[in-house]
């Protein structure tokens, strides 16, 4: 649970043909869906090769919110 905080966003993308879809939810609660990678290949299996690299590369963090007074 927490504020979904992306990086390694550049190395995710350094992918050719990669493209993300960060969905900038403001908290995640439970296994919720942040984001996609998407790719275009030579065939299928080239493109999802490609996103699984983009996304393997990509991390994500989920950190705790401030405390509102």
């Amino acid at each position: 649970h927490g504020v979904p905080c992306f990086s390694s966003v550049d190395a995710a993308l350094a992918e050719p043909g990669t493209m993300l879809r960060l969905f900038g939810k403001p908290r995640v609660e439970g296994h919720r869906r942040v984001g996609v990678t998407l790719a275009r290949g030579s065939d299928i299996e080239d493109a999802r090769a490609r996103a699984r690299r983009a996304c393997a590369a990509l991390q994500i963090e989920l950190k705790e919110e401030a405390a509102h007074d």
